[in-house]
C-alpha cells in the first residue's frame, strides 16, 4: 500500500485513493463448508460484532429524509455483506447441529 501511495505523484490523487480504499471494504470469506466447528463459532462471533458495529454506525448517522453519502452507501453494502455471511454460517451450524 505504501509503495502505491508514494508512487503517485499528486497529493490529491493520493489522498483521493486512501479515502475511496477506507470507505469500501474489501472481505474475502473462507468457504462454510470446509471450516471446523469451532472456527464456524469464532467467525459468527465475529461477524456479528461488526455487523453491530456498522449497525450502530448506520442507523444512528440515519434521519428520516436524509440524503446517503458515500460512507452511508458503503456501510449499507457491509451490512448486506455480513448478514448474508450470517446466514452462511447460522446455515452450516444448523446442519451440523451446533448453536451459535
Amino acid at each position: 500500500m505504501y509503495k502505491l501511495l508514494s508512487s503517485i505523484k499528486s497529493p490529491l490523487t493520493a489522498l483521493l485513493l486512501m479515502v475511496c480504499i477506507g470507505c469500501f471494504g474489501v472481505y474475502s470469506f473462507e468457504n462454510v463448508a470446509t471450516m471446523s466447528d469451532s472456527k464456524l463459532k469464532s467467525e459468527y462471533s465475529d461477524i456479528e460484532h461488526k455487523l453491530g458495529k456498522r449497525h450502530t454506525l448506520y442507523f444512528g448517522e440515519r434521519t428520516y429524509g436524509s440524503p446517503e453519502g458515500l460512507e452511508s452507501v458503503s456501510l449499507k453494502r457491509d451490512i448486506d455483506k455480513f448478514e448474508s455471511r450470517l446466514y452462511e454460517l447460522n446455515l452450516e451450524m444448523s446442519n451440523r447441529g451446533i448453536v451459535p
